[in-house]
């Protein structure tokens, strides 16, 4: 069975999380463009109260048995073994690997390769398509003549005839693994866990824990104030995305310097958009961090380092650390940017772990109002 990154590959402490296209810390050349120039120093202020003891709705921190049941459905699905269906014949429910060209009055609109599709699940915008490949073969060549939805965002399109050319190149189902303890040992060992049970609450705490940080980091975000960055910081973590910019469009007619007078936008306007709004972010992002991490003495111990190293080396079946780091190396990850991250993870579980649930406002007015 085939090991696939799925949610829960969040359980490991070793994930990548919020910046993780930026090494902390990492030098940037002098670079004069932008809108930080005189030298400023940080003004910032942040209290327990900005991040401790949070409130959030129940809906929002907390998933049904129903739902849970969806994700591991899902996961069921993607540890599936496919099986080749050789020359049968499609049906829904089943899978294909095609290459197809749609034409509208002879012109090309879509066009995709080796693309993967489940019949019956909707992958494609034109009604029609997934029935059209009902009881088609591996190797078969055809047209699909189709029309637009009405409510298409092009309204000119709307109802329009489209012909797609397919060609199947591969039709095959899935075996779905049943949910067993037997499977979980098999797939998920590197978590530490080897029952249904277990397997259940891991999943259940990992999905939980990334809903919460999806609304309880961006209001610690809201509720810390910046009054003035420190303008070498800034300069040091914006100047690298400016220059990326400038190589991605140094490969295109007119440079950067085209781009910007196509846009109507001065280079000073997108060096504050595209590259020193976003180092605010992240310079915010780490302080937010590190204060917490302190203030609340949270650290990474090597044992739990070493600890976690070893689940996400058993997750991508390496038996060596220089195997593991050695396949994010050209990302430039290291030990010390995972060492990083990890940190980052049991600052945002202590933010979880000391939320507040609360009941929906939605369902605290209907109770109200029936009193």
């Amino acid at each position: 069975m085939k090991k696939r990154l799925i949610a829960l590959l969040m359980c490991t402490g070793l994930v990548i999380t919020a910046f993780s296209g930026c090494k902390k810390g990492s030098d940037g050349a002098e670079q004069e463009t932008g809108s930080t120039e005189e030298k400023t120093e940080l003004v910032w202020s942040i209290s327990r109260e900005d991040y401790f003891g949070l409130e959030i709705e129940e809906s929002k921190a907390h998933i049904t048995d129903e739902e849970l049941q969806k994700y591991i459905d899902s996961d069921l699905k993607a540890n599936a073994e496919e099986v080749d269906l050789k020359e049968a014949p499609l049906e829904m429910g089943q899978y294909a690997v095609i290459d197809f060209e749609g034409k509208t009055d002879g012109k090309t609109v879509i066009s995709k390769s080796d693309y993967e599709i489940e019949l019956g699940a909707g992958q494609v915008l034109f009604e029609g398509f997934d029935e059209g490949l009902v009881g088609k073969k591996k190797g078969d060549k055809f047209d699909l003549t189709l029309k637009y939805p009405k409510d298409y965002e092009d309204e000119s399109l709307r109802e329009k005839e489209i012909v797609i050319s397919v060609t199947v190149d591969k039709v095959f189902d899935l075996n779905i693994p049943e949910l067993n303890d037997e499977y979980v040992k098999k797939v998920y060992t590197y978590l530490g866990i080897s029952t249904v049970e277990e397997y259940k609450a891991e999943y259940k705490r990992t999905i939980e824990e990334k809903m919460q940080y999806d609304v309880l980091w961006p209001l610690v975000m809201k509720n810390v104030v910046i009054e003035i960055y420190d303008s070498e910081e800034l300069k040091k973590k914006a100047t690298p995305t400016f220059e990326y910019y400038e190589y991605m469009y140094s490969q295109t007619e007119g440079g950067l310097a085209g781009a910007l007078e196509q846009s109507g936008m001065t280079e000073d306007e997108f060096y504050k958009k595209y590259c020193e709004d976003p180092a605010k972010e992240e310079i915010k992002y780490y302080l937010i961090r590190d204060y917490i991490a302190e203030t609340e003495k949270i650290e990474v111990t090597d044992e739990e380092f070493e600890a976690e190293l070893k689940k996400s080396m058993e997750l991508y079946d390496v038996e060596t650390k220089e195997e593991f780091y050695k396949k994010f190396e050209s990302q430039g990850y290291d030990e010390e940017y995972f060492r990083d991250n990890f940190l980052t993870n049991k600052v945002v579980q202590f933010i979880c772990e000391n939320a507040v649930v609360v009941e929906d406002a939605e369902k605290e007015s209907e109770t109200a109002a029936t009193e």
